[in-house]
């Protein structure tokens, strides 16, 4: 009797995790986080792919700078620059919302903005080559990379969404 008793004790258990679990994976997404994915979410993939693609640009720099890879550079840093600037102004209205959430969304609005001063950066590199102007493009390109990927994947995970547009 004392084995059938754990044995509809430990049914039981294992019955409330399952259905505790079930309620937690079958939660909605944070409404906060779908508003902002659902409302931005055209204007940062092309962002994010214009960063990428002026990152490759620069990946492939021949120093001296030629003309010839001035012109090219130049224009992708632009585009990114402004492709990102866009993004970068939304207003963030953090009433109620969850902490992950506000957290996620500085995240990006302080990844863009280091991104539009990366982007500054190669511009001022391909007007007038330096070693100065080229690490800071560097720094600020790694650390926005970095703040931007973290709180985009963030948005998208709270907004239960898949494939987020990442540098």
């Amino acid at each position: 009797m004392t084995h059938r008793s754990f044995s509809t004790a430990g049914v039981a258990g294992a019955v409330a995790s399952c259905i505790a679990l079930a309620g937690c994976a079958g939660a909605g997404a944070e409404p906060g986080a779908a508003t902002f994915v659902r409302d931005h979410a055209v204007a940062l993939a092309p962002a994010a792919a214009a960063v990428r693609r002026a990152e490759a640009q620069a990946a492939g720099l021949q120093l001296p700078l030629r003309g010839a890879q001035r012109t090219p550079l130049e224009h992708a840093a632009a585009l990114a620059r402004r492709s990102v600037v866009g993004v970068s102004e939304w207003s963030v209205d953090e009433k109620g919302q969850e902490e992950d959430l506000e957290q996620a969304e500085r995240e990006v609005t302080e990844g863009a903005a280091r991104l539009v001063n990366a982007m500054a950066a190669l511009q001022v590199y391909t007007a007038s080559p330096s070693s100065a102007s080229l690490a800071r493009y560097s720094a600020e390109l790694a650390r926005g990379r970095e703040q931007w990927n973290q709180g985009i994947g963030q948005l998208w995970y709270l907004a239960h969404r898949a494939d987020p547009p990442r540098i």
